[in-house]
This record gives C-alpha cells, sequence and structure tokens, in this order.
C-alpha cells in the first residue's frame, strides 16, 4: 500500500525515537544509591537468614568451636627455645625441607603437621659387647655428645624420622668401637685407650656429618674385660710395679755404696793429711771435741764438765748419775 512521506519523518516513527542509555552521572548517582542501600540490605537479609536457619547457625558454631579446641595444639604450635620445627603439608607436596621453622608460635591448618626438633648439645649413653683381637668379649660403656643440623631438619626428618638417634647415631658409634678395638688384645686396650677414642671419634664424625648430625664427642667411661682376664691382667700390672721398685731400690742402693766410698775417700785423705797415715791421739780428741759439740746441741737434759778426764776432754753427764 501507499505510505504517504510525511509517516517518514515522523518523529515518533524514526529510529532516534528509540530509548537511550542514561547520562555517566546518572549511572553513578544509581551505583551510589545502591552502596549506601548495601549494608541495610545485608542487614535485612542476614536477620531473615538467622530467623529462618537459627538452629543450623548454633549448631555449625558448636561444631566449629569444638573443632577448634580438640585441635588447638595441632593448630598452635609453640617451639621453646633450642628447637626447631618441620612441617608436613598433607595436600601440599609433604614434608617441607625448607625453611625451618624457628622459636616461637606458629599457626598450622589442622590437617598439616609441625614435628619438633631439639637442635642443642645432646647427651646419649649405651653400653654394648666387642670383640678384641684374640676373640674375648670386651663390654664397653660409652657416652656420645651430638646435635642436629639446624638447617638440614627438613632432610634428616624425611629421611630417618624423629628417631634418629636410634637410627644412625648409636648403630655408628657401636660399628667403629667394634671396629677399632677389635685390632687390640685385651692388655692393650687398657693402654691404648685415648688412642682409640680418637680414632673412633674421627671415624663417627664422618659418618654422621654425611647424615647432617654433627658430632661434639664421643667419651669412653668404661671396658670391663672378663673375670680371668682382668685378673691376669693386674697380676701382670702387679709384677711389672714390683720389678721397677726392686730396680729403684737397687739403682737406690748403687747410689748408697757409690755415697759411702766417696765418704771413706774423703775420710782416708783427711786423715794422712793430718796425721800423715794412721789415727793419732790428737785426731781421736779433734773427733771428741766435735761429738761433744753435736751432743751438747740436742735438748736432752744433761751436764758437761768441761777440762775433766785423763785425756782433758769434757765429761757429759745424762742426770741419772749420782
Amino acid at each position: 500500500p501507499f505510505i504517504p512521506l510525511r509517516c517518514m519523518s515522523d518523529p515518533a516513527l524514526s529510529p532516534a525515537s528509540a530509548v537511550e542509555p542514561p547520562a555517566p552521572s546518572v549511572q553513578r548517582e544509581s551505583w551510589w544509591r545502591w552502596l549506601r542501600r548495601l549494608p541495610l540490605t545485608m542487614a535485612r537479609n542476614a536477620r531473615h537468614t538467622w530467623r529462618e536457619h537459627k538452629v543450623l547457625f548454633i549448631a555449625l558454631g558448636f561444631a566449629f568451636a569444638f573443632g577448634v579446641a580438640y585441635f588447638w595444639h595441632d593448630i598452635v604450635v609453640k617451639v621453646r627455645s633450642g628447637e626447631a620445627g618441620v612441617l608436613y603439608r598433607l595436600f601440599r607436596g609433604g614434608t617441607v625441607l625448607k625453611p625451618v621453622y624457628g622459636e616461637g608460635i606458629w599457626f598450622v591448618a589442622p590437617w598439616n603437621t609441625m614435628t619438633i626438633y631439639n637442635t642443642r648439645v645432646q647427651e646419649v649413653s649405651d653400653e654394648f659387647t666387642v670383640l678384641s683381637q684374640d676373640g674375648l668379649e670386651v663390654r664397653v660403656s660409652v657416652s656420645t655428645r651430638y646435635h642436629p643440623q639446624r638447617n638440614e631438619l627438613g632432610w634428616l626428618h624425611q629421611t630417618f624420622g624423629p628417631d634418629y638417634v636410634d637410627k644412625i647415631v648409636k648403630p655408628e658409634v657401636q660399628a667403629e668401637y667394634r671396629r677399632v678395638i677389635g685390632q687390640y688384645t685385651p692388655d692393650q686396650i687398657y693402654n691404648s685407650a685415648g688412642l682409640i677414642i680418637q680414632t673412633v671419634k674421627q671415624g663417627v664424625l664422618a659418618e654422621l656429618t654425611e647424615r647432617r648430625v654433627n658430632l661434639d664427642d664421643v667419651l669412653l667411661k668404661g671396658i670391663q674385660l672378663p673375670a680371668s682376664v682382668a685378673a691376669s691382667i693386674e697380676s701382670k700390672l702387679r709384677a711389672q710395679q714390683m720389678a721397677l721398685e726392686m730396680e729403684y731400690r737397687i739403682l737406690t742402693e748403687e747410689q748408697e755404696a757409690k755415697r759411702k766410698k766417696i765418704e771413706a775417700t774423703g775420710i782416708r785423705d783427711f786423715q794422712e793429711t793430718i796425721t800423715g797415715g794412721g789415727i793419732s791421739p790428737e785426731f781421736l780428741k779433734f773427733k771428741g771435741i766435735e761429738a761433744t759439740l753435736e751432743l751438747a746441741k740436742s735438748n736432752n737434759a744433761k751436764v758437761i764438765v768441761i777440762g775433766g778426764g785423763t785425756d782433758r776432754l769434757p765429761l757429759i753427764f745424762d742426770g741419772t748419775v749420782i
């Protein structure tokens, strides 16, 4: 049909008469009104949701509180002084090799686990039996001081676990002592204790360092031999001491004999010089005077008469002669 031309130019029928989008200022105002109403809307929705699901929310709150209380020691982990922690993540790759968690309080998810290690110098004692060179059993008591390498606790935990002392420290010390003491006889063990300790320490140090454990020292606390072997060794040592004592006595007597010989030679030379040989009355008087002087110096009570007797020597009374 025929369409008049004026209809095509009618504003009501033209495409420009379609609804245009609001201006940017209008959009910003609309968003601002929505944000202002949002807290009120959320509050009304929360109240409505609380009224409809009050029992469920209370049950969930009690369950959450019970879970936190039950897993509190797993969630809040305290690492004390001289300790370090290794974390195990159940859903994120297992053991965390690095970093190692230091002292303080750490929050851990309840499905993860943090293992605490003592990083101070520790001491462990052990007793075991070894065989000497001739096949005799020797009871050894030792003490080992050690501490784990702090930066390598992750590797140590993953490889050996918290009981690494029973898995590597004690076995390595025992094996090294058996190897070293097996090269000595029982009587040599007593005389070579210092050398044995140094050899054992060097061997154990190399093995433990390779396994991320630092060795501080290895001490030999005691060695117990079979009763018969210990008795024979003690008898041998006693005989050796007696022989040394006899040698000392012989040496002392030889020195005394030399001294007396020298003294006799001096007296003889003195007599020959004073009297021309032999013992004269004048020499005897001289020795008598010397003896009198020595007696006069003693603390015993005595009476001395000077110039008495036919030989003109002093007379000495001890107080008992009337």
